[in-house]
């Protein structure tokens, strides 16, 4: 297969004389419309209502549940009635109703009064339409007699088999007795046509098999590269060799073949990767940044200390620090070092920073331990959470140092230090026990660790909640107790 180098694919769409242009990248994936029915959350039949013009939202009642229970008796969705652009012709389910073609994929126009056939996706706490773009998601019918409607109820009832070569099995006889003499005229216009689109359309819903038939019969590149992106798409680990050989080998891997090489944990391709991250500008790194981190062990150190010394920006070496803190090198400690360039208070390189403490440098554990005994009272800032988060004995004593002499403010900020998610210091847990057993501790410092603690479902937090119950003798005794800091 030649190199394939445009990823991104211009579909113009031409609809009632007009012309309508949308960019979908090369992994968009316009399902059949069997496939629509089948991954549609639910189906209902519904009759626009009303319409909120200051939210651009359209109401319905729903006259009836298809698929999916719905629950309420209306439901509300993006659109507006000032621009309705038409139907689709009766009868061809090639394509949406043209609204669809200028709403950025998405129909966004209604007709109070009109019933439609929605295929609904529960986002949050709402219902919405439109998913996925270009697809016929909101089409308006006639109820009593609608071709779209009848072709949707013969889907649910296959799909509602359950099995793939089943389900195959039944489109296809299905498609049998509609093309029948005998009994053709008692099935939808628009059917046969419908399914035979079926088989033909290059989804990720489809089977392995299926796809690589397609592959093997394509009649050129450019198909075969719309099938390796349905593979991809699909997570199907039986592609791993053609998907290598015609993206990692020809030189254009990226998006979703990374994300492809995760899912089926390729760790054989961490180096290629490596070599596109040194070759690709910082800027769009980031990517394959997340790909090496996901993939490579401990004998991918060489990669991975590679890669950490070509980055000078910020936001890739923080990727790359969460697999340096797995796996702990000198080295990489070094380049580290070089890049914060004893900048630890340096707001861009912050995150950099706490990343040297966590993998043991002791150079900033020194420049943090003097500057918290320089300041005797108030809050040292981020030298805490410095000592926080570096597992060396030096940090250890210098927060115990800290703590038995800091006051309530300090305490509450070495807490949160230790208590925050991105702290994993296997030594953060005895730090915490320590400062919860601590006495003297104020009203307000119990209630503010209370509350942290109680935040978290896991064991050590409940351990600790205990702990700080069993350590509060000012609070048992009655003895009063100041309510701030």
């Amino acid at each position: 297969m030649k190199r394939v180098t445009h990823l991104m694919v211009f579909l113009v769409l031409a609809t009632t004389g007009s012309v309508h242009a949308f960019w979908v990248g090369p992994d968009f994936f316009c399902p059949s419309n069997y496939e629509l029915v089948k991954k549609a959350d639910a189906i209902v039949v519904a009759k626009a209502v009303e319409s909120t013009e200051s939210l651009d939202r359209i109401t319905f009642e729903v006259v009836e549940s298809l698929k999916g229970a719905v629950g309420e008796d209306r439901v509300s969705v993006y659109g507006r009635v000032d621009n309705f652009r038409g139907r689709s012709e009766r009868g061809d389910f090639s394509r949406a109703r043209p609204g669809t073609y200028a709403g950025m994929g998405t129909a966004l126009d209604y007709r109070i009064g009109q019933h439609y056939l929605l295929f609904l996706t529960r986002v949050g706490d709402k219902w919405e339409a439109g998913e996925p773009a270009l697809s016929r998601t909101q089409e308006e019918i006639d109820p009593e007699d609608s071709p779209w409607l009848k072709v949707v109820r013969l889907y649910l009832e296959i799909a509602a088999i359950g099995d793939y070569e089943k389900e195959k099995a039944a489109l296809r006889a299905l498609h049998a007795r509609a093309v029948a003499p005998a009994t053709h005229t008692q099935y939808p216009p628009g059917l046969v046509e419908d399914i035979d689109r079926h088989f033909q359309t290059v989804s990720p819903m489809k089977s392995y098999t299926d796809l690589i038939g397609m592959y093997n019969n394509a009649s050129s590149d450019k198909a075969r590269v719309r099938i390796l992106y349905a593979f991809a798409k699909a997570a199907y680990p039986e592609a791993l060799p053609l998907i290598r050989q015609h993206t990692l080998d020809e030189g254009w891997a990226g998006g979703t073949f990374l994300d492809y090489l995760v899912a089926v944990k390729d760790r054989d391709s961490v180096p290629v990767i490596a070599v596109y991250y040194l070759g690709t500008d910082p800027e769009v790194r980031r990517h394959y940044a997340e790909s090496l981190v996901a993939l490579a062990d401990d004998a991918q150190m060489g990669n991975m200390l590679r890669v950490l010394e070509v980055s000078r920006d910020p936001d890739n070496v923080e990727i790359l620090l969460e697999w340096f803190k797995k796996h702990p090198d000198a080295r990489a400690v070094r380049i580290l070092s070089e890049l914060v360039g004893g900048k630890y208070e340096d707001g861009k390189k912050w995150h950099l920073t706490l990343g040297l403490a966590s993998l043991g440098d002791e150079g900033v554990v020194r420049w943090a331990a003097e500057k918290v005994e320089a300041i005797r009272e108030g809050d040292p800032g981020k030298a805490i959470a410095i000592l926080a988060f570096s597992p060396t004995k030096a940090a250890e004593a210098a927060l115990a140092d800290l703590m038995a002499r800091a006051d309530e403010k300090t305490l509450n900020r070495i807490f949160y230090s230790l208590i925050t998610d991105g702290n994993e210091n296997p030594k953060r847990w005895d730090h915490l026990a320590a400062l919860i057993r601590r006495p003297g501790k104020s009203e307000w410092l119990v209630r503010n660790i209370q509350s942290a603690l109680r935040g978290r479902s896991d064991e050590r937090a409940r351990m600790l909640l205990k702990d700080l119950d069993d350590h509060s003798p000012d609070r048992a005794s009655g003895a009063a107790l100041d309510d701030s800091p």
